[in-house]
């Protein structure tokens, strides 16, 4: 019940009503809610007498006369009867009268009951017994609130079902855990114990434990032992995981692997196929997406063990998919399958579409790098093989690189790459997008010159070929350097030089001035090497100040001027430059050209780099300056010139850049030779190996081991990462480095070790600063002793103990085991490729003895032998499954079903089902070692109850059944409305418990007659008939059953008058007879001899009544003859179908024992007869009751 501000509302009608036909009887249920500081409860109640006592009304009664209040939705017609709602529509629309109280204050909480007793709604009493609120239940004098893991169910605090938990205390519900999630037994206390569980499938060639339908953990171990030559993962027993429910372990003679499941864009994928069998296959086919790809003949290699490989060049992003392999023995033989591995290719989207831009203008470049769920990327960028722009580390799938050029000049110009590092795995290199710039690399300026002065004017576009002008006229020349000498008036003016693209058109100009006073002397382009001073000189023919500007920046230092001369020794210059001197002069000022510093040297130096064992590593020079004429690579061992087909050169128009890729150690300079004789060299770089080992070990099952991996070279890694069977692994990425050496190292550590640890282990290292990655060669990780824990067991007393382990094989290897009961008796072990099988059969255990500690030892030798861990054998008796009282219950009480049960450690598990559906409403409880489960059902027709124990700590389960049968009132059916002056029967359905039942008719509190009781099986139907129905029959009719046990059961049928009324039937009376019924107020004429009479149909009856017309005597005589012969044919048939179904009933009961329903069905029907009523009139018409057409089943009480 829920309520609101103002009143009571009802959220389930049909737990409040049940329509008796007798009074509706309510019991009402205190909770105090405000002012909890005083006992209000008396009051309450006698408030709600006096409203009770003021309402009291019958079912039916209200029907007819309900007048709706308010909003209640009241309904008057009698097709409502069959809707509880009805009634609880009226319930509310009384209950609104009572005086409303405010939500925070006290009230009454009702709950309705059904009875099965005449009485009166007014006779209110008062139970003193204690009534605890929502969450908690009675004890003894007081109340206990329901701790974590339980909630309230009624009078008691039960467990909360699996699947569910509760980690508050004094609640009435429990919480479900997330879909996907499940507790592993009963009473979880917080929602962490919602884990992910999976539902273990077959396995394909081989068993598992636990078995397949049984639940488990994510990431627990899962034994599965292969048939006779089929492997799982190279063992033919192993300890695996459930990494995902959708993974399915699959035994087979065919392996398929690789060296790594992630696969860089580009590179090599080379599959390995490996069998064990006694005879070499013929063929070995490879699939992807269970499409075949390849076939190849195997190779033989040792211990009945052979191999297919294939491999993918230039792997693509389409090669990413599920790869399998399959042995053909023979022609006609069906392949045998492998497991399957997935191939992730890691791949870069990168546009290198050749492009060119505007000087000033911005552009960005993005990069999509995929990323595994278990990896690194790293993405960074080159311009001509130089890194540029910012690093982006990342692990989500796609990793977007993106690098912004804001305001781009011609230095930006060149090739652009995007590289992606996989740490651990490898880098991949995108194809260059060439970046052109339209714009000057030497744009022209303005300059005041004198008379006599020779000067240069440079204009170097990064694109197109160059048109000069002079006050807007062109003249003839193309070079980017325009050369006057003894400058006089007529070279005054705006010079303009211009390049045109494929349709852009660019220009830089400058204003010339010539005077005979001003600059005499300008500075003049220098060639410099990188690092070097420049002097450059400024002088007049007038008293003068000067200022020095470099790349438009004034410059104070290094300047020593006179009146009329000004000299600039700058500063060590590490970039090309432009020099200019700013001359004032009285009220004038002049500009000098701007010279050019021609600087020389190198932007990019080559750096020592590591050379793994596999693959290249790239050198980067980059020089300053104009007129280079050669970039050359040099190997110091020898001074020879590096072919130019290793390197490759970009230029930016004063910057060349010399990459050197090569797989030879050794020591590496670059030199540069330029037109005006300078040659310069770089610093040496010393390519050296970088070698990552790592030892094969072996280790004992359950032990600790620690993986070394060892890296050596002059280069120092950063970080090492570990892949195993091709996946990488987070472990450690640490590396320690030892002072003085070249060689650092990194650990991995695995504790307690499983037959799922054994595989293929590789590190790789990385150095952050080029982004180079090392790896090493697979090491496998072999493993002796247990292949399987050996772990605590579980047996059914009277059962085969058995004590079952696998040890890993070896010539003279030796087991045993010792027992705290009996003994043991190992026989000899089952080989299976590498592993062997051991059985110990347990002997010589008391009766009484329900615990046993053992552990096992391998022996290799005397130096070697390995002992398990102490583990356990339980034996536990059988659960019972008892139905209290008797196997019958009466409809409408509960069954209860006890289950009883032994546990070892964790409470086992429990699962009801009721005629085949599953339940949770059942509660438990348990002691140190017995753990009971108590079902209570309300009986409503026949059930079988199914019990299923599953002990969670050990495995194993027991399944135990019973049968519960139903007696009592099944059901009344009758006619939906009669008429009146019509006969009709009244069928009441009783499930028995014997034969002696007694069945009993009642109008109102009074019994009714004649009745006829047939009995089949353990089945009673009791037959009213009421003959030529009068308006004093109309009402509710009770079929009451007492049965041999002292218990009775009852149900009710409303018989309800028509108000249409049927045909009459008149004699020699002419009428329409279209129709059978006349509806309500309808008219029929009626053509009686020479007479038309009209009769009106009112409430069921005609307001006339005609019996016969005049006719002729001749008709009298042929009417009476038929009515004879069919009176004589209706009762020669009643009383032969009496006798057929007339006989006497055994007196033999039904035997026990059975464990479903349809066993006991089959023993009443070998054992029942039927019997005759005494009570009961013989002139019955039974026939009649199976050609009603109106019938309906009104709901049964019991008492």
């Amino acid at each position: 019940m829920e309520t609101n501000d103002d009143y009571f509302a009802y959220d389930n009608a049909y737990d409040a009503c049940y329509t008796t036909g007798n009074f509706i009887w309510l019991r009402v249920r205190y909770q105090q809610t405000g002012n909890t500081g005083t006992d209000r409860r008396l009051e309450l109640f006698t408030e709600f007498s006096e409203w009770a006592q003021s309402t009291t009304f019958a079912p039916y009664t209200v029907m007819d006369t309900a007048a709706c209040v308010g909003a209640c939705a009241c309904c008057i017609e009698d097709r409502c009867l069959k809707a509880p709602t009805t009634i609880m529509d009226r319930l509310k629309c009384s209950s609104n009268k009572r005086r409303r109280r405010a939500a925070e204050d006290d009230f009454p909480t009702l709950s309705f009951d059904a009875f099965a007793r005449n009485g009166n709604a007014t006779y209110v009493t008062r139970s003193d017994e204690i009534r605890c609120g929502a969450g908690s239940v009675p004890l003894d004098n007081s109340c206990m609130v329901c701790v974590e893991g339980t909630y309230q169910s009624g009078d008691q605090c039960v467990s909360c079902p699996a699947g569910t938990y509760q980690d508050q205390t004094g609640t009435s519900t429990c919480s479900s855990c997330p879909e996907g999630t499940s507790t592993t037994s009963t009473g979880a206390t917080a929602p962490s114990l919602c884990i992910q569980v999976c539902q273990m499938e077959e396995v394909r060639y081989g068993v598992s434990d636990p078995p397949a339908g049984w639940i488990v953990k994510l990431g627990e171990p899962v034994t599965v032992r292969c048939n006779q030559g089929f492997q799982l993962g190279g063992q033919s027993i192993t300890v695996t995981q459930l990494k995902t429910c959708t993974d399915k372990p699959s035994c087979s003679r065919v392996q398929i692997s690789t060296t790594s499941l992630n696969v860089l864009e580009s590179s090599v994928l080379d599959l390995s196929c490996k069998i064990t069998a006694a005879s070499k296959p013929e063929l070995c086919l490879f699939y992807k997406d269970s499409r075949q790809i390849n076939a190849t003949e195997p190779l033989s290699l040792e211990g009945g063990k052979f191999s297919c490989e294939t491999s993918i060049t230039m792997v693509q992003g389409s090669d990413e998919g599920s790869y399998s392999c399959s042995a053909v023995w023979s022609d006609d033989a069906q392949p045998e399958p492998s497991n399957i591995i997935d191939i992730r290719v890691m791949g870069l989207t990168f546009d290198s579409t050749v492009t060119v831009y505007s000087e000033n203008s911005d552009h960005t470049f993005f990069c999509a790098a995929t990323v595994p769920s278990d990896s690194i990327v790293i993405i960074s960028w080159t311009r001509n093989g130089q890194p540029v722009g910012e690093r982006l580390t990342s692990t989500s799938n796609p990793a977007i690189g993106v690098l912004n050029l804001e305001t781009i000049t011609p230095k930006d110009q060149g090739d652009y790459q995007c590289r992606a590092t996989y740490l651990g795995i490898g880098t991949i290199v995108s194809d260059p997008a060439t970046l052109t710039v339209l714009g000057f690399l030497e744009a022209l300026t303005d300059m005041d010159l004198t008379k006599g002065n020779s000067v240069s004017l440079h204009c170097k576009p990064t694109l197109g070929e160059i048109t000069w002008s002079l006050n807007g006229s062109p003249f003839s020349s193309t070079s980017t350097s325009l050369i006057m000498k003894n400058v006089g008036q007529e070279n005054e003016g705006v010079y303009k030089c211009q390049a045109a693209h494929q349709g852009q058109t660019l220009s830089s100009s400058a204003k010339v001035t010539v005077s005979d006073t001003g600059i005499t002397q300008h500075p003049v382009d220098t060639p410099l090497q990188s690092g070097q001073q420049a002097t450059l000189t400024c002088a007049t023919n007038a008293d003068s100040s000067f200022k020095w500007f470099i790349n438009e920046k004034e410059i104070s230092t290094g300047v020593e001027s006179t009146s009329t001369q000004s000299i600039l020794v700058t500063s060590p210059l590490t970039l090309r430059s432009r020099v200019q001197c700013v001359v004032s002069s009285g009220d004038k000022k002049y500009l000098s050209k701007k010279a050019l510093v021609n600087l020389i040297g190198f932007k990019t130096m080559p750096k020592d780099s590591g050379l793994p064992v596999v693959g290249d590593v790239t050198l980067i020079c980059s020089v300053l300056g104009d007129g280079l004429k050669q970039l050359v690579w040099i190997r110091s061992s020898d001074s020879s010139e590096v072919p130019s087909r290793k390197t490759e050169r970009y230029n930016t128009g004063y910057a060349t850049t010399n990459v050197l890729t090569t797989s030879q150690e050794g020591t590496y300079f670059c030199k540069a030779t330029f037109e005006q004789g300078f040659i310069i060299e770089s610093e040496r770089a010393n390519i050296s190996p970088v070698r990552v080992d790592l030892s094969v070990e072996t280790v004992a099952l359950g032990d600790d081991i620690t993986l070394t991996c060892t890296v050596t070279g002059a280069i120092k890694a950063d970080l090492v990462f570990w892949t195993k069977d091709g996946e990488l692994m987070f472990n450690d990425k640490s590396v320690s480095h030892v002072p003085g050496s070249v060689t650092s190292y990194s650990y991995l550590t695995l504790n307690s070790i499983l037959t799922f640890d054994m595989g293929e282990y590789r590190c790789a290292a990385s150095i952050l600063s080029d982004l180079t990655v090392y790896g090493s060669e697979p090491a496998p990780l072999k493993l002796l002793g247990f292949i399987d824990v050996v772990s605590d067991i579980v047996v059914k007393r009277g059962q085969l103990t058995e004590v079952v382990f696998s040890v890993r094989h070896q010539d003279g290897v030796k087991v045993s085991c010792d027992l705290s009961q009996g003994a043991v008796q190992i026989s000899d072990g089952d080989h299976h490729g590498d592993a062997v099988r051991f059985r110990g059969e347990v002997i010589s255990v008391g009766e009484e003895v329900k615990e046993i500690q053992y552990s096992c030892s391998v022996s290799y030798g005397a130096d070697v032998v390995i002992k398990s861990d102490l583990a356990k054998i339980y034996i536990v008796d059988e659960p019972t499954l008892e139905v209290d009282s008797s196997r019958y219950v009466l409809i409408g009480e509960e069954a209860l079903l006890t289950l009883t049960a032994n546990y070892i450690t964790n409470v086992p598990a429990v699962h009801w089902k009721v005629n085949s559906l599953r339940t949770i409403q059942f509660s438990g409880s348990y002691t140190s070692s017995e753990y009971t489960s108590t079902l209570q059902w309300p009986v409503t027709q026949d059930i079988e109850v199914e019990a299923t124990v599953h002990y969670a700590d050990v495995g194993g389960y027991s399944v135990r059944r019973a049968v519960v049968l139903a007696y009592g009132v099944e059901g009344v059916t009758g006619p939906e409305k009669v008429h009146l002056g019509e006969g009709y029967n009244l069928t009441c359905s009783v499930a028995t418990i014997d034969e002696n039942t007694k069945i009993t008719w009642y109008r109102a509190d009074s019994p009714v007659l004649p009745h006829s009781t047939l009995y089949y099986d353990n089945k009673i139907s009791s037959v009213l008939y009421l003959p030529e129905v009068e308006a004093s029959d109309i009402g509710i009719y009770t079929c009451s059953a007492a049965f041999s046990d002292g218990k009775e059961s009852s149900g009710a049928f409303y018989v309800t008058q028509t108000s249409d009324c049927k045909l009459p039937s008149i004699e020699n009376a002419v009428m329409d007879s279209s129709s059978d019924i006349i509806s309500h107020l309808g008219e029929l004429k009626v053509n009686c001899g020479d007479e038309t009479i009209v009769i009106k149909c009112e409430h069921g009856s005609w307001d006339q009544t005609l019996v016969f017309c005049p006719a002729p005597q001749t008709s009298w005589d042929i009417i009476g003859i038929v009515v004879v012969a069919v009176l004589l044919v209706v009762g020669v048939g009643v009383f032969f179908f009496y006798k057929k179904h007339t006989r006497a009933v055994s007196s033999s009961l039904p035997e026990s024992g059975a464990d479903s329903v349809e066993m006991y069905k089959r023993q009443w029907k070998d054992h029942s007869e039927v019997i005759n009523n005494p009570t009961a009139m013989e002139n019955v018409d039974l026939d009649s009751q199976n050609h009603q057409q109106l019938e309906r089943t009104m709901t049964q009480i019991s008492s």
